[in-house]
């Protein structure tokens, strides 16, 4: 039993120095990363986002360039190494929706890859022979111990703000450890922003207020566990087009969702016109019924 243990940890030994090879490469099944790891941390400490152009490999040292090459389509996408997986037999990367999407490969499917490790340009040494410097230590003079202080606290600032029919108040806490934070706390009887379902129109890159919209339908363009995600395609819509975007938010197993919703539309037909022109930038969009939807 012993002997077989060593064996196992030989093996993984060889192929994680292989896979720092410069000139590594390797063909196998590409799998897609499912939404439900949206807004979860990786291996390497990072906040995944489907938006970004990552991937997950077992062995590739993290941060490092990978060539990804769809051996159907020819296609490649180049990604960075910030995961651990797949965790499943004869797969071999796990890859974001964003690079998926660049090379063909459905979300919800698999693909024949072939991945090549690149090779470290220059200006990218440098900065890693600068991080090595900085990381060693150095001998700082003893001082003598100072005594401590009691600490001062800092009053809270609040600040009430009204907008329609909803009334809260933003409160800045100071820490001595973390920056700056925001908490939203309730003013009287009536509901905080942050506290139920429904339709919020988008102000400044952050929720706003609450609106009533009983019939209509959207195009459903991004679905996220955490809002910033959503804010940021936002962002990125609001530059190609004039139409409304609203979002839609609530509980959904217990944690908070965010349905990114483009325009209002009397008919369905209207809707089903845009959609194309939609897709051409996000695959996964569809149509949406205001009426469906927990207000």
């Amino acid at each position: 039993m012993k002997r077989l243990f060593t064996l196992i940890s030989l093996f993984f030994i060889v192929l994680v120095l292989y896979a720092q090879d410069e000139d590594f490469s390797q063909v196998g099944i590409a799998s897609v990363y499912s939404d439900q790891y949206e807004g979860r941390r990786t291996a390497n400490g990072e906040v995944f986002t489907h938006e970004k152009f990552t991937a997950a490999h077992l062995s590739i040292p993290f941060g490092t360039k990978v060539k990804v090459t769809n051996m159907k389509t020819r296609k490649f996408v180049i990604v960075t190494i910030n995961d651990r997986g797949p965790f499943v037999k004869d797969r071999i990367l796990d890859l974001s929706r964003a690079a998926a999407f660049k090379i063909d490969i459905d979300p919800k499917g698999t693909e024949k890859v072939q991945i090549q490790v690149l090779k470290p340009t220059k200006r990218q040494r440098k900065k890693n022979k600068l991080t090595v410097k900085s990381e060693e230590p150095k001998e700082e003079p003893k001082e003598e111990p100072k005594k401590e202080e009691p600490k001062k606290e800092e009053p809270k600032k609040v600040e009430t703000k009204v907008v329609r029919d909803t009334v809260y108040v933003k409160q800045v806490v100071r820490d001595t450890v973390y920056k700056t934070k925001t908490v939203y706390v309730n003013n009287g009887n009536q509901p905080t922003p942050e506290n139920h379902s429904g339709i919020y129109k988008i102000i400044r890159y952050e929720i706003g207020p609450k609106i009533n919209i009983r019939s209509g339908y959207a195009i459903q363009v991004g679905y996220y566990h955490v809002p910033e995600n959503a804010y940021a395609l936002y962002k990125r819509l609001r530059k190609k087009y004039k139409t409304n975007i609203y979002l839609h938010r609530t509980k959904e197993e217990g944690q908070y969702a965010y349905r990114l919703l483009f325009g209002v539309y009397t008919h369905k037909s209207q809707a089903l016109r845009m959609l194309p022109g939609i897709r051409r930038y996000h695959r996964d969009a569809f149509i949406q019924d205001y009426s469906t939807l927990e207000q």
